[in-house]
């Protein structure tokens, strides 16, 4: 990622930790390859999921997204709690936590700038503090 899209204006992304590569599972590698071939828009200097009604001259925007399909999906299935973009952030950190990824791996995957995790989820599992007790850090 090099660049980052907020409210339709594109600019640099917003820390060097933000530059970094993304690791994706084979699934998700293979799954968007299967998009990239049946896609409108599918050179290199598209974007992934681009808008058809701009006729590909901009992206989705992030949170026409979660309004029309995730919280519609979400409603759907019984889910009433208020979820945002940040929200996916904080399940990471837990599901990183209770699989036991130490919390140097953890900081990077999160994209910290520095070397602190700010989770507290209390039973949930997350980090509180950038020392982990088990670990003897």
């Amino acid at each position: 990622m090099t660049h980052s899209v907020w409210r339709n204006i594109e600019g640099d992304t917003k820390t060097e930790a933000s530059r970094k590569p993304v690791p994706l599972p084979t699934l998700v590698i293979e799954e968007l390859k299967q998009w990239r071939l049946i896609t409108l828009y599918r050179s290199d200097e598209d974007y992934l999921f681009p808008s058809v009604v701009k006729n590909g001259t901009q992206p989705l925007t992030p949170d026409m997204i979660l309004m029309r399909h995730i919280r519609t999906a979400l409603k759907r299935i019984g889910v009433t709690k208020r979820i945002g973009w940040h929200s996916f952030r904080h399940g990471l950190a837990t599901m990183l936590r209770q699989q036991g990824v130490d919390i140097k791996t953890a900081q990077e995957l999160l994209r910290h700038a520095n070397k602190s995790l700010r989770y507290t989820h209390g039973d949930q599992g997350c980090w509180g503090t950038s020392t982990w007790p088990e670990a003897g850090l």
